[in-house]
C-alpha cells in the first residue's frame, strides 16, 4: 500500500480488515481504538456495536478509525479506516462533519470528552 504521505491530496477508505489493521498499527491507533472498543454497558452479547477514534496527528491526513463487532455476518465485523486529506479539508470542516455523523448515529446523545463536545483532537 502506498504511504499516505505519498498521496497528500487523496481521500482513502480502507475497508479490507487486514489492511486496515496494518494501517492502524502503523499509525499507533489500534490500541486506542480497541481500548474504546469495549462492549458498551447495556449492550447484550447479541447486539452489534461499534467504536470510533480520531487522529489529527498525521502530517497529511485526518484519520477516522472504526471498529465493528457483534454483527451476524463476520464480514461486517472488523476495522475501517478513513483518511481525509488536510490539503482539501480544514480541521473545522473535519470536526463539523464528524459531529454531524455522531449526531446522526446517536440521536439521544453521545459520550464526549471533557469539553462536553465530540472529542476530536485540536492539533
Amino acid at each position: 500500500m502506498t504511504p499516505l504521505t505519498d498521496t497528500p491530496n487523496e481521500f482513502r477508505r480502507i475497508l479490507d480488515n487486514a489492511e486496515a489493521k496494518v494501517v492502524l498499527i502503523q499509525l499507533r491507533l489500534i490500541d486506542k481504538l480497541l481500548e474504546h472498543g469495549t462492549r458498551p454497558v447495556g449492550v447484550s452479547l447479541s447486539e452489534p456495536w461499534s467504536s470510533r477514534v480520531y487522529s489529527t496527528d498525521h502530517p497529511t491526513h485526518w484519520i477516522v478509525a472504526d471498529y465493528f463487532c457483534g454483527f451476524a455476518n463476520p464480514a461486517d465485523n472488523g476495522f475501517v479506516v478513513d483518511c481525509i486529506p488536510k490539503s482539501r479539508v480544514s480541521l473545522d470542516q473535519f470536526r463539523t462533519v464528524q459531529r454531524q455523523q455522531a449526531a446522526a448515529r446517536f440521536p439521544h446523545g453521545i459520550e464526549t470528552g471533557e469539553s462536553g463536545m465530540l472529542d476530536v483532537p485540536n492539533n
